[in-house]
């Protein structure tokens, strides 16, 4: 933790010191510091805290420039209006919930706009990690709720399910999401198989992986809620039109329907 600690200090440094023009950035300059200023720019870009930063440098070291090169990827920067979904919409969009079912939403930003993703325990309850504190300033941990806490609110809202899913996965998927994955704190790029911090849709994945189903592309690294739609390992139930309307990530070309 220390070297976490002094690295972060570190990087800070070297940012000040640009901000006052002590360090001028040329080719000639130190390849550490260079690599430095660079880290400090992606940090900066990630709207990432502090406490996030240091969690990841601890969890990913040397790798962490890159991984937050694919985190800045995989978010957007554009913030469409979205609207909340109409009243028909959340009826057709629960009616599709049942067990096993994941919900995925592209409204939601912790920082960046990222989404938002969840797992179906029963009817329209459902397991998931907001990734959020409450009005305390206290971190919420994973929880079991219903679907209209989270979702009900939402514009751009979808529901999915495996390709070729059985019943009895589905049922393991959810009875591990339960038992198992309640009551963890949030890391937002923590790794899939981490111990003790998850985000929303390495929730779901470890839920399914129980259950010996893929639900996007095999990796070691965090899974983000897109991943969830793109990689062609779920079939979409029902989508808002907004969801529709809007790619991943959101893109200047993409018009938004309100």
């Amino acid at each position: 933790m220390k070297k976490v600690i002094s690295t972060f200090l570190a990087m800070t440094f070297v940012a000040a010191m640009l901000c006052t023009g002590a360090v001028a950035v040329s080719e000639e300059q130190p390849a550490d510091t260079q690599e430095a200023v660079d880290l400090q720019q992606l940090i900066e870009q990630s709207g990432l805290t502090d406490e996030e930063v240091a969690e990841a440098q601890e969890i990913y070291g040397d790798e962490l420039p890159e991984v937050l090169e694919e985190y800045i990827a995989q978010t957007d920067w554009v913030q469409p209006r979205i609207t909340a979904m109409t009243e028909a919409e959340w009826t057709q969009l629960t009616a599709t919930m049942d067990t096993g079912v994941i919900i995925v939403s592209k409204d939601q930003k912790t920082g960046v706009r990222h989404g938002h993703a969840a797992l179906c325990w029963k009817g329209t309850t459902v397991i998931e990690h907001p990734g959020k504190k409450d009005a305390d300033d206290r971190e919420v941990l994973s929880l079991k709720q219903d679907a209209s806490v989270t979702f009900e609110d939402l514009g751009a809202v979808a529901t999915f399910l495996p390709n070729n899913v059985t019943t009895q996965q589905k049922a393991q998927a959810a009875y591990y999401a339960e038992n198992k994955l309640i009551g963890w704190k949030y890391g937002l790029l923590a790794p899939r198989e981490d111990a003790g911090r998850m985000n929303c849709a390495t929730l779901v994945w470890k839920a399914y992986h129980y259950a010996n189903v893929d639900v996007c592309k095999p990796g070691s690294g965090t899974v983000y809620p897109s991943e969830l739609d793109l990689d062609g390992y779920n079939r979409r139930l029902y989508a808002t039109k907004q969801y529709s309307s809007i790619a991943w990530p959101f893109s200047d070309d993409i018009p938004v329907t309100e």
